[in-house]
């Protein structure tokens, strides 16, 4: 079931339920994929639906895999592809189900309980961004972050207005993801040397 929150490893899973989560993920994909042949008024709806659904807890799945085999690469990739198709068509509804999970984090927090070994799928996006050594990946992820946090003005003179003024629990997460990372600049510096 990838209703649930993924684990950042697959130790839990039979190798026949990474095999099944692998098929759902290009499924998805390929559904993302043919529905963009669709009139635009039935291609809004399904990928409302789609979000609704849970579809992002199969992108965050698929992000949280390891890029050290081609299979995890791969499924990065595939899902940052799922990520755009669901960001184009409802932006809104995927920064809700961000929000969801921020605001869940938050009340474990302050109910006691430990939330550190937890990721969001925008932590998950963060480290996809900081550790992939695939420019195509970094490329597609920083998009989607950019799309995520990014307001447009109602004043088209005015262009567009950083996301901190109306979404500060989505900086909150940046900021943790970058005190987990403390090795960032250590590894930006080595990939611009590479």
């Amino acid at each position: 079931d990838l209703g649930d929150a993924p684990s950042s490893s697959n130790a839990s899973l039979t190798p026949d339920e990474v095999t099944r989560r692998r098929e759902v993920v290009f499924l998805v994909q390929q559904l993302c994929m043919m529905a963009k042949n669709v009139q635009l008024p039935a291609r809004m709806s399904l990928f409302r639906s789609l979000v609704d659904r849970g579809t992002v807890f199969v992108v965050q799945w698929g992000l949280s895999q390891s890029e050290a085999d081609e299979e995890g690469r791969q499924m990065i990739a595939t899902s940052g592809e799922i990520m755009m198709a669901l960001l184009d068509h409802d932006l809104n509804g995927v920064r809700g189900h961000v929000l969801k999970q921020l605001g869940t984090m938050e009340r474990e927090k302050a109910a006691g309980k430990s939330v550190r070994d937890k990721d969001t799928v925008l932590m998950l996006m963060c480290k996809v961004l900081v550790r992939s050594r695939d420019l195509a990946v970094q490329s597609l992820v920083g998009e989607a972050l950019r799309l995520l946090l990014e307001m447009i003005s109602t004043d088209a003179a005015d262009g567009p207005v950083s996301a901190s003024a109306f979404y500060p629990s989505l900086f909150l997460t940046l900021h943790i993801a970058e005190h987990r990372y403390q090795d960032v600049p250590a590894a930006c510096q080595r990939r611009s040397r590479d």
